[in-house]
């Protein structure tokens, strides 16, 4: 089981057109309370570990967690002291993150990029968002260009929150893989992820509200 660590909230600067997360703010669950009271929010972290048998926490967000550097600062500090077995990961649309104090940093990305980023001393994983301006070439290519990398394909999936303009978005852009292509991805060590919004045995999620989830949809409790 892991942990999805969600991010202190703010509108996220790059508006990736496919986020679930877009309709959190009118769902209000841009409440704080690591700010409110960090104290309580930190240990309430350490508890959800111990008592969930948590392996990997996953730094995350209703935005992009690296906007909040100290809140990352105290949440693997305090992990460290007291959970040092569990992994701690961060998923970030930040390409210029060079942040080292990870076991992994997974990037998210939907385009083609002429560059990829690349920290070192962690284990670098890209997320590609499989939509039409991409290709299995292109995921295949990245492969044979560094071995150590990890690589994951996700495949879109509609909004939550059904938020119009996202679902527009993801009808008009997603693309799906054939049999064949899934099988390429396998051979090539390419992990293939169908709905990543099954959270059911994969993972919890701590909200900035200071609330436990058992999934992304789920509404905001009182």
């Amino acid at each position: 089981m892991n942990l999805q660590l969600v991010s202190p909230f703010k509108i996220c600067p790059y508006k990736c057109p496919f986020c679930m997360a877009k309709g959190i703010e009118e769902n209000s669950f841009s409440d704080d309370f690591y700010f409110q009271n960090k104290k309580e929010y930190l240990s309430k972290l350490v508890k959800i570990v111990e008592e969930n048998d948590i392996k990997t926490i996953v730094f995350t967000g209703s935005t992009e967690p690296t906007l909040f550097p100290k809140w990352i600062e105290d949440c693997s500090e305090i992990l460290k002291e007291k959970c040092p077995a569990v992994k701690r990961e961060i998923q970030t649309r930040n390409y210029t993150y060079s942040n080292s104090d990870f076991d992994v940093v997974a990037f998210s990305i939907y385009q083609k990029l002429k560059t990829f980023p690349l920290i070192n001393n962690v284990i670098n994983r890209y997320v590609f968002i499989y939509n039409k301006e991409l290709t299995i070439d292109d995921i295949i290519n990245i492969r044979k260009n560094n071995k150590e990398v990890q690589l994951t394909v996700k495949i879109l999936v509609s909004s939550s929150w059904n938020t119009s303009n996202v679902n527009e978005w993801i009808k008009e852009n997603k693309k799906v893989f054939s049999s064949k292509e899934i099988e390429i991805l396998k051979e090539n060590n390419v992990r293939y992820d169908e709905d990543c919004s099954i959270a059911t045995g994969r993972y919890i999620i701590y909200r900035c509200d200071g609330n436990i989830y058992n999934s992304w949809s789920e509404k905001k409790k009182n």
